[in-house]
């Protein structure tokens, strides 16, 4: 499997259940980390520092809960949910506390 362009590093994670390929990549809008599934559908996302930082603040039950529901991946019409809201958007207009 061949690194995307611009890439500096790759690593590939695995168990019985999955397999995915972590890139850092470098794109016009500064690095990235690019995860791939390997297998099935081949789906990537690119992640900045910000949104990998977010992923600290949450625990690994409230991260891979939506991946609980939907194991093979999003299904055709899903939208995900923003890692990151905007202040006052959460129902009611109320910010989490």
């Amino acid at each position: 499997m061949s690194a995307p362009d611009g890439a500096e590093a790759r690593l590939i994670v695995s168990n019985e259940f999955a397999t995915v390929e972590v890139t850092k990549v470098r794109t016009g809008n500064g690095e990235r980390l690019q995860i791939t599934s390997v297998g099935p559908g081949g789906r990537s996302i690119q992640l900045d520092a910000l949104l990998l930082q977010s992923l600290t603040w949450r625990t690994v039950l409230e991260v891979g809960e939506e991946g609980l529901r939907t194991p093979f991946g999003p299904t055709a019409g899903d939208e995900p949910e923003p890692l990151l809201r905007a202040p006052g958007s959460l129902p009611g207009g109320h910010d989490e506390q």
